[in-house]
């Protein structure tokens, strides 16, 4: 149908004709539509094109998608190790008796042998127990080691019927990786000579003793005889 307007508002009435119409039966319009267009055609007998009712469509719900998510990667964090400390590097003594033999307190290693028997006592105020060595004339220098560094005290021996030619006791300050050598010379102790005046009663006096046995003895036989005569 086409209506014409005429004022600001149009009202529209539907119904229908039910092929049985019975009391109390109502029928209605579900779907009627009621459309303006801004020109009439210009047959007002040809109905406008009736523009079709839209029905909603129901839009199907997003499928859910499981999603793995990968468990989160371990990852190694690697502590630095500290450094360990230091240790200080230790001393050494090395340890040489020789037999001095022109008495210059001083080793001549082409002329003077090593010297066994002398006696080597290390000792020292940091708690260390005393160390003794004694020379074996082969195996010099004998190099004492691991010792840390401090003060220590050395004395020394000689073996019997021999004098020291150097010092016999020895103070030695180490330092830390220090080497120090001890070198201990010691001769031989020479019979000194007799004054003249000892010398000659040393020789008159055996002399007398023979001559005093010399007499005694003719005393004796004299008098034996003597009581064999009466």
């Amino acid at each position: 149908m086409y209506a014409r307007e005429q004022a600001t508002q149009v009202t529209v009435f539907v119904y229908s004709a039910p092929e049985e119409p019975r009391k109390h039966t109502a029928r209605y319009w579900d779907d009627a539509a009621l459309v303006v267009v801004d020109r009439l055609p210009t047959d007002p007998l040809v109905p406008p094109t009736r523009a079709p009712t839209r029905r909603p469509t129901s839009t199907p719900a997003p499928t859910a998608t499981a999603t793995l998510t990968p468990p989160p990667t371990a990852t190694s964090t690697l502590t630095p190790i500290p450094p360990s400390p230091t240790t200080p590097p230790f001393s050494t003594i090395c340890l040489q008796a020789f037999d001095d033999l022109n008495g210059n307190t001083r080793w001549d290693t082409q002329a003077e042998p090593a010297l066994a028997g002398v006696t080597f006592s290390l000792s020292s105020t940091r708690g260390i127990s005393e160390i003794v060595y004694t020379s074996g004339g082969f195996t010099e220098p004998h190099c004492l080691a691991n010792f840390p560094a401090g003060d220590y005290h050395l004395s020394i021996e000689p073996p019997a019927g021999y004098e020291a030619t150097t010092a016999r006791q020895w103070q030695l300050a180490l330092s830390a990786g220090s080497c120090v050598e001890v070198d201990f010379g010691s001769r031989r102790i020479e019979a000194q000579a007799l004054p003249a005046s000892r010398q000659e009663s040393a020789t008159v006096e055996p002399i007398a003793w023979v001559a005093l046995a010399v007499v005694v003895g003719v005393i004796v036989v004299f008098l034996r005889r003597r009581r064999r005569a009466f």
